[in-house]
């Protein structure tokens, strides 16, 4: 007789997680309006598309330093702790998840391929394949995971990339067809219809998202070192007892910034002259950047936690820990609404306005979103998407509605 399905349960969330992937969704979601949701780089006709006059610079320049990289490396880092905690949960239970959670990543890859229809820059349909690859270290011990993991974080592939492409030679760099191809784009986004962006998305963006994934950009490589962190740190538990590591934390807050500012001196005298591509120099250079934006996104992690531990912070901190229990819902919303404002099957405002309008408008998004998962959360146990993919993983329907609690009064005899 087969034993019957246990549905993991989620009455051990951690809240401090949840409001960590809130907030950096928030990050994510203002990049990608500051981009105007165009993955990629625009023909020189519309090279300035979404700066034009002053603030825009200034809000570029604040995504650009503080924000681009730093909260997708945050993301990744807890898909990776969101995998042990899945994994741990099941094994607390007597459940053999492994199976389970490989269906899950499939299920992922159909979801993240259909938001990749309207946005190219989707992640979904990279972090699944890679997710797979966790599977592999699940029972490695720490130090072999921590190994890869730095192997991966210190640009070991695109370096082995390279070395492959110096013996056996370089594609040509036709800039002509690069050009000719980022026009066609830029005008199927801006005045396509829906199919259109849907075609040229499925047909063509998939090659260029995973070139920039796996080729020397190697952000796909970066990913997946920082999953296994996240899975080192589910390990050694580190978010069930944040108070034992204050003090680590605070080294980091003071160490990280002297480091980063080191890096980033190094990485200006690298790429500050005019660097040839492909070269070893521009290899270095971007694994110089990949280590700023990791050191970066470390030491937001660390003030971010460090104000969550405190009782008023925490309160305030809290309140994003509904848009994070929905992050799936709320990352493919924001690519529609982005998309159906910036994109010809919607409004069409591609290049007519610069980043300090649409830094606006990622915040008016957010805050929507924001209220819109608290009030959802308030009547239902996931969000939409979360409720599918969740049912689809077990193949049955997951009970939806919350359950109220039923308060019992005894009264003495």
């Amino acid at each position: 007789m087969t034993a019957p399905i246990q549905l993991l349960g989620t009455s051990n969330r951690i809240e401090a997680v949840d409001a960590l992937r809130g907030f950096a969704l928030w990050g994510i979601l203002v990049v990608h309006m500051l981009e105007q949701y165009y993955a990629g780089g625009p023909p020189q006709a519309h090279a300035n598309y979404a700066v034009g006059d002053m603030p825009d610079p200034i809000f570029m320049g604040f995504a650009d330093v503080l924000i681009r990289s730093k909260f997708f490396a945050i993301f990744s880092f807890l898909f990776g702790l969101s995998f042990f905690l899945q994994m741990d949960s099941a094994a607390q239970k007597g459940v053999n998840f492994l199976g389970r959670f490989i269906w899950r990543l499939v299920l992922l890859m159909i979801i993240g391929t259909i938001h990749h229809l309207f946005y190219r820059g989707d992640i979904l349909n990279v972090f699944a394949p890679l997710g797979l690859f966790l599977v592999l270290f699940y029972l490695t011990p720490n130090a072999v995971v921590l190994g890869f993991s730095a192997f991966l974080l210190l640009g070991g592939p695109r370096f082995l990339i390279f070395a492959w492409r110096s013996y056996y030679g370089f594609p040509p760099d036709d800039q002509a067809a690069q050009e000719a191809a980022e026009t066609i784009y830029y005008e199927t986004v801006k005045h396509g219809s829906l199919l259109n962006v849907f075609w040229i998305n499925f047909s063509k963006g998939l090659q260029t998202k995973f070139f920039f994934q796996f080729d020397f950009p190697s952000r796909g490589y970066i990913s997946m070192g920082l999953f296994l962190l996240g899975m080192y740190f589910g390990r050694i538990r580190f978010f069930e007892h944040l108070a034992d590591y204050k003090k680590t934390m605070r080294i980091i807050l003071i160490a990280t910034f002297p480091v980063i500012f080191a890096l980033g001196g190094l990485l200006f005298l690298i790429l500050g002259k005019d660097v040839k591509f492909p070269s070893i120099q521009a290899m270095i250079g971007w694994t110089f950047g990949d280590l700023v934006n990791n050191l970066f996104a470390t030491f937001i992690v660390s003030g971010f936690l460090m104000i969550f531990m405190t009782k008023k912070g925490g309160a305030f901190l809290a309140q994003l820990a509904p848009y994070g229990k929905m992050a799936l819902t709320n990352y493919f919303m924001q690519s529609v609404i982005g998309t159906f404002i910036f994109f010809g099957w919607g409004l069409g405002k591609l290049g007519d306005f610069g980043a300090s309008i649409a830094f606006l408008i990622a915040n008016v998004v957010f805050i929507a979103q924001l209220y819109f998962s608290k009030f959802w959360l308030s009547k239902y146990q996931y969000g939409p998407l979360e409720w599918l993919w969740r049912s689809g993983t077990y193949l049955r329907w997951a009970p939806l509605a919350v359950v109220p609690k039923v308060h019992v009064e005894v009264t003495p005899e």
